[in-house]
């Protein structure tokens, strides 16, 4: 005769090996998830890099037909941004105004704004007590050091509008002043914190270069005493 077949029974996981597979399913969904952040943040940063530059380029060729002068800011009392005196030389105004990681993009649009904002010591006159110019930059061949003078910056979350468009740097004395005027911190990974030294930004110089920088540095600089938008002499 012949003997029956026996099946053996498979013994399902135990509830180590799946608690295991647990952890190491989520560990690989935490560091996939971070990778991706990182890479849409960084995605953000080129592109409004890539705006900041074209802003620049503007400003450069519209100092050219214009005797150097530099396009107003609505300190001087112009109804709307600097950023549509660039606007022929701009492909799409609209898009370049905005940058990617601005979570107000949309009223910004709205309001007819822009995401960036001007420094104002180098775009708005100073003046002594007496209403006489003491300062001004306004025009290019005036700036000493085009390639270590900041021209422009990401603006603040707490501006919006066409008054908007330039920042008050001359008055930068400690971190707080600062952050009413710009994001030194636009791009950044996980949720926003109350520490705004974590994360970077994006910076236009006058020679038209754009560099990205922490915002730790930037305030070392301001508790230091040194106003990053005063051009070095």
């Amino acid at each position: 005769m012949r003997r029956p077949i026996q099946f053996t029974r498979r013994k399902g996981f135990t509830l180590l090996e799946l608690l295991v597979v647990l952890v190491v399913v989520a560990l690989l969904f935490s560091l996939s998830f971070g990778a991706v952040q990182a890479g849409l943040v960084r995605a953000k940063q080129t592109s409004c890099a890539s705006n900041l530059r074209q802003i620049g380029m503007a400003i450069t060729i519209y100092a050219a037909e214009n005797s150097g002068r530099l396009p107003k800011t609505s300190h001087t009392g112009n109804n709307k941004s600097w950023i549509y005196s660039l606007a022929s030389y701009l492909e799409d105004v609209d898009k370049v105004r905005i940058c990617p990681g601005d979570p107000f993009a949309q009223k910004r649009l709205k309001e007819k704004g822009t995401s960036y904002t001007l420094n104002s010591i180098i775009f708005n006159p100073s003046y002594d007590g007496d209403g006489n110019i003491v300062t001004k930059f306004d025009r290019l061949p005036l700036i000493p050091k085009l390639s270590q003078t900041l021209l422009a910056f990401v603006v603040s979350d707490q501006k919006f509008g066409i008054g908007a468009d330039h920042t008050h740097s001359e008055v930068w004395n400690n971190w707080t002043s600062v952050l009413v005027d710009i994001t030194p911190d636009r791009f950044r990974r996980g949720q926003a914190s109350t520490d705004r030294t974590k994360g970077r930004s994006n910076y236009l110089y006058a020679d038209g270069h754009v560099e990205s920088l922490d915002a730790a540095k930037l305030k070392t600089l301001i508790d230091q005493g040194i106003t990053p938008a005063m051009p070095p002499e």
